[in-house]
């Protein structure tokens, strides 16, 4: 493998590698092989927009949003003993074969919270 300058010298009209100058310049078309896909490529990109959208869109994308609450992270203040009890909850509840988060527990404590001071 030689250097870009190495590239450079071996361009030829045969040699697929082509000039930077001379990349909006007419030239031959490359000749492609056997098997190998055909592209089309343009040499400048289109600066006007378009009504179609050129990228393909996934399935997997929901058209409409989930009604599952969003949640956002937020730094509280803990005493130590609240978070050594959660903690605790929190092990209690791997080793009963559970999957839970010390962020579960304290989303449904604040909901009961909430709940009981609304009323």
């Amino acid at each position: 493998m030689g250097t870009y300058g190495d590239l450079m010298k071996l361009n030829t009209p045969a040699s697929p590698v082509a000039r930077v100058s001379d990349h909006n310049q007419p030239g031959p078309t490359p000749q492609h092989l056997p098997g190998e896909p055909k592209s089309v490529r343009k040499s400048e990109r289109i600066s006007e927009r378009t009504e179609i959208r050129s990228e393909s869109t996934s399935n997997d994308i929901p058209l409409f949003r989930s009604p599952k609450r969003r949640a956002t992270r937020y730094s509280f203040e803990f005493y130590e003993d609240q978070l050594l009890r959660l903690k605790q909850l929190k092990f209690a509840a791997e080793m009963a074969g559970e999957k839970a988060t010390l962020s579960d527990f304290v989303r449904e404590a604040l909901d009961e919270y909430l709940k009981k001071q609304m009323k």
